[in-house]
């Protein structure tokens, strides 16, 4: 097990990310705002730390939402030109659990070796003190799941 007992993947995902973004997040609040009253769920989310004033943001969202993203990201992007926006669906998002990850030290460097090992790209990532979660192309989904299984001895749930 090695610190993780539980491994699952979701497909059809979407990735969402934001470059230049001025650090004070306001402008990420109302667009998050907006994508809450959509019904949109997103998922992973992840912030660089700013830097001159700015930061980087990407998170997920599944890929049926791809069109009220579409129209609200026009939307953000006629406001605010100055900020990169990338968009990538058709993606998967692995994830690794196990309540043994908070006092087990490694799990994250062992994950990250074994995914990257597989891929040539994984374009996010996000834990928490229990789980580890990849987003990589779909294609890459069996090659990664056949090696994190191996690496921490378990297999995918159904």
């Amino acid at each position: 097990m090695h610190g993780v007992s539980k491994l699952n993947a979701t497909e059809s995902i979407t990735l969402v990310s934001f470059t230049k973004v001025p650090a004070d997040f306001s402008y990420m609040s109302v667009f998050f705002e907006e994508v809450a009253k959509r019904g949109v769920n997103i998922d992973m989310i992840s912030q660089t730390a700013p830097q001159h004033g700015v930061l980087n943001i990407a998170f997920t969202a599944p890929d049926e939402d791809l069109p009220k993203l579409m129209e609200l990201i026009g939307g953000f992007r006629k406001r605010h030109p100055e900020i990169q926006v990338m968009v990538s669906s058709g993606n998967v998002k692995i994830s690794l659990y196990g309540d043994e990850m908070r006092h087990t030290p490694g799990v994250a460097a062992r994950a990250i070796s074994t995914v990257s090992s597989v891929v040539d790209n994984i374009y996010l990532i996000t834990t928490s003190e229990v789980d580890i979660s990849f987003l990589i192309a779909d294609e890459a989904l069996t090659n990664v799941q056949n090696a994190i299984e191996q690496a921490f001895e378990t297999t995918m749930e159904a």
